[in-house]
């Protein structure tokens, strides 16, 4: 299981810019970039546990997917 602030970052930036790559992922790198959520940036982000980096985008997308399943299956 992922950091809890994990899930409300994803959920938050999801809830700006839909579901669909590569909107989700644009969004997610601004939020990072603007520290737009609870002040976390992509350094704070992935000591979570939660990498934007291009070379964990496999890692990231399938977090994403597990976050956004259980967000609608709730």
């Amino acid at each position: 299981m992922s950091h809890p602030h994990l899930h409300e970052f994803i959920l938050s930036c999801a809830n700006r810019a839909g579901n669909h790559w590569p909107d989700l992922y644009d969004e997610m790198c601004r939020s990072a970039a603007k520290k737009r959520f609870m002040g976390l940036g992509y350094p704070e982000l992935r000591a979570l546990g939660l990498a934007l980096d291009l070379d964990s985008l496999d890692t990231t997308a399938a977090l994403v997917n597990t976050v956004l399943e259980n967000a609608a299956a709730n």
